[in-house]
């Protein structure tokens, strides 16, 4: 198994016990959505709470194996990569994929994660809010999150961009003639 896939499995497990251990803690109505300067706008009970939040989770999580699921059986021209006639020849093709899995995998890693942290800046959200009597309000952290998520998403994207962005030149000389 990959370690991709391994790290996947942790932060899904991480993320289900995060919300397992903090669900019996949170206020019987809790805020669920946010506005722009980081008030609760929208409330829910915890049940409703706890199903989104599981949701949230596995959608993130299973995202990456469907793809992954998919890719095997699209047509070349369905896969839109650089150079796909060389990167998806016969030759190559099953390579490539796994490249293209491994790097799914990670991609799934990273939403998992940005699920948690959604899921964790909600709760803390709340307990502090029980805790003070004051209003809800999401923290500051939340941006720093979806910040380094969506760095994370374009870095991603960039490197696998370039991994694909030349096929090595097959007659260039391997040493000196």
């Amino acid at each position: 198994m990959r370690t991709s896939l391994l790290v996947l499995v942790a932060a899904v497990l991480a993320g289900t016990i995060h919300l397992l251990y903090y669900l019996p803690r949170l206020p019987e109505r809790v805020a669920t959505h946010f506005g722009l300067a980081g008030r609760a706008d929208g409330w829910s009970d915890v049940a409703t709470f706890a199903t989104f939040a599981t949701i949230l989770l596995l959608a993130f999580a299973l995202f990456a194996p469907l793809i992954n699921a998919l890719i095997s059986r699209l047509p070349p021209s369905l896969i839109n990569i650089p150079h796909r006639e060389f990167w998806l020849a016969e030759e190559r093709r099953e390579a490539t994929l796994d490249r293209l899995r491994g790097a799914m995998e990670w991609f799934g890693v990273a939403s998992v994660l940005f699920a948690i942290a959604i899921n964790h800046f909600t709760v803390t959200a709340n307990l502090e809010a029980a805790t003070s009597g004051e209003e809800a309000r999401l923290s500051s952290g939340f941006l720093w999150a979806l910040g380094i998520y969506m760095a994370w998403t374009l870095a991603w994207v960039g490197r696998l961009l370039w991994s694909f962005r030349q096929p090595p030149d097959e007659n260039a000389a391997i040493g000196p003639a």
